[in-house]
Formats: structure tokens, sequence, C-alpha cells
């Protein structure tokens, strides 16, 4: 992922003009939420796809983004959920300079405290960057679940878009650990795989065997009107999205930002392949059988949420 021209790349560490603040103080030693939320009837356990709308791209920051990470959980928990997966986007932090690994203390402290005060199973999922380059690409991009216990999955993006190449630190393998973490999780009896961004390309281009997972969770970076940046929604659905839940013949599911546009209605957040052998390029959205059983807007505090929920 490239930072995109109109957000600071700050490269001089003695500089103070850079729109974060610095991540010593940019997350939070304690949680942000001290209580539990009011949990009402009529939950389920669901895997919950966010998908973020924004119209800045260059106001980034990390205290922000826990603060909306919280609120929608605290939602979710409150009116629809007993326990399920939280997905949120790419890039949902960022650490400029600073590898991703900087901020796991702050955040393990932060999440920890927070899901364990609530009483179902959540696991929540978002991506880091950070370690940027010169040229103002993110060279470290993870993909992190968490749940009561902290940090319980990692993975580190393994299959680069073409323009990254020769930018992004890769890991050396698509299902390798990272710090110690397999990026394999277990809710419930079933297995998640982390995919960043690309990699659902890569599971499908390598030709890659499933290894035993029974869903995929790809976390996408963000999309552009058209000619402002990234605006492949459609070309990301059906050969990312789709095409991993073909190659490994499960579940996949995605999220991402949108940038001053809305999320179309239509753009799929979870996919089944059921169409055999016929090719990605002729797969449309109508083919796709699995529905969202609720779909929730809420504000935020710099844009909006859509969440669109799966039946765990």
């Amino acid at each position: 992922m490239k930072i995109m021209k109109n957000r600071i790349v700050q490269t001089d560490p003695n500089r103070k003009d850079v729109l974060l603040p610095e991540i010593k103080t940019n997350l939070p030693q304690v949680p942000v939420i001290q209580k539990p939320p009011t949990q009402t009837s009529g939950r389920g356990d669901y895997i919950a796809t966010v998908v973020l709308e924004a119209e800045y791209d260059d106001r980034y920051d990390n205290q922000i983004r826990l603060g909306i990470l919280e609120s929608v959980v605290s939602s979710l928990v409150s009116h629809h959920l007993n326990s399920g997966i939280i997905i949120f986007p790419a890039g949902m932090f960022f650490t400029n300079l600073n590898p991703p690994s900087s901020i796991y203390p702050q955040l393990q402290v932060a999440l920890s405290n927070y899901l364990a005060a609530m009483q179902g199973n959540i696991i929540v999922c978002f991506g880091i960057d950070g370690s940027v380059d010169p040229e103002g690409y993110a060279r470290d991009q993870i993909a992190v679940a968490a749940d009561r216990t902290g940090i319980i999955s990692l993975g580190k993006k393994f299959y680069p878009q073409k323009t990254e190449r020769g930018h992004v630190n890769l890991a050396s393998g698509f299902n390798v650990p990272e710090d110690g973490k397999s990026r394999i999780f277990r809710f419930r009896e079933n297995l998640y795989y982390l995919a960043m961004c690309y990699d659902s390309f890569g599971i499908k281009n390598q030709d890659i065997k499933n290894p035993g997972v029974q869903g995929i969770i790809e976390l996408a970076h963000c999309f552009y009107p058209k000619d402002k940046g990234p605006s492949g929604d459609p070309y990301f659905a059906r050969h990312g999205f789709a095409g991993a839940a073909r190659q490994w013949d499960c579940p996949a599911f995605g999220t991402g930002i949108f940038f001053r546009r809305e999320v179309p209605e239509r753009w799929p957040t979870g996919v089944i392949w059921n169409q055999g052998e016929i090719s990605t390029n002729e797969w449309t959205y109508e083919m796709n059988p699995l529905k969202p059983e609720k779909v929730i807007r809420m504000n935020v505090t710099d844009g909006a949420a859509g969440v669109r929920l799966f039946r765990a």
C-alpha cells in the first residue's frame, strides 16, 4: 500500500510537522471504554464486516481509529452479537516510520481489557501499516486478530500489488508465523485465515492449496472515486474475494475503506463460490449465494460505517 500524496509522510525523525501524534502517546495504556455495553435480547453469533466511509485520507489519527473500533464493537455487542468475528479494514492503524509491532503492546492492553468485559467471545480483526519508505510505501503491512487474551493471530502480506514490488517486506510464505503467531485462528469449531490485502490474489494466482481453514478474512485497504486513487472495488471483489473463495472452497469475508464515496450497495463483503470451473472474469455479484442476515449503518467520528452481519 502506498500512502496517498496528500498524506504527509515524515522522513526526518526530528521534524514535528507530521499528521500523527508520536506513537508513544497515540494509543492509551488503558482501554478507552471502561464499562461493558448493555446487552439486549435477540442477538446471535455473527461474522461482521465493517466497511468504513471517510471524507479525508490526510487526517489520520490512531486514537480516533481506536475509538471508532470500540464504538462499532460496542454497538454490535449491545444489539446484535453474542459472540463473533468483527472485521475492520487493512491499514486501520498507521505507525508511519515505525514498524507495526511498535503499537502491539498498547493495542493489546486497550483491546484485551475492553473485550474481557464482554460476556461472549469477540474477536476483532484489523490491519496495521508502518515502516514507510521515502517513496511513501508502507513496507510492513500486518493483519491482526485479537480477543480478550490479546493478540492471537498475525499475518504479514506475502503477495504484493505490482506497484509495491521492491518496496514491501513480504512474508517468506503464505502461512509462515509472524512474531511467533500463526495467521490462522479458531472461532468456535472453525479455522480462519488472515489475508492482508492482495494476499487473496496470491491465493488464486499462486494456486495455493487450502491449509485446512473454513474461512478467509480478507483485509483490503481502500477505494477512491475514479481517477482519484485506487478505485477497483469490483475488480477486488471478483478476483480477490471470489478468487480466493473459489481456490479454497470456503467463504471469504472482506472489508475496506471508501474515501470520498459511498460503499456500493451491491459490493459483496461475504462470498461463497458455487460456480464450478468458470473464470472469475465471468463471475457477477448476482452469482454469489452468501447474503448478509442484517445490514447496519452507523455514524462514526470521521464518517460512517456500513456493517453486514453473516451468520457464523
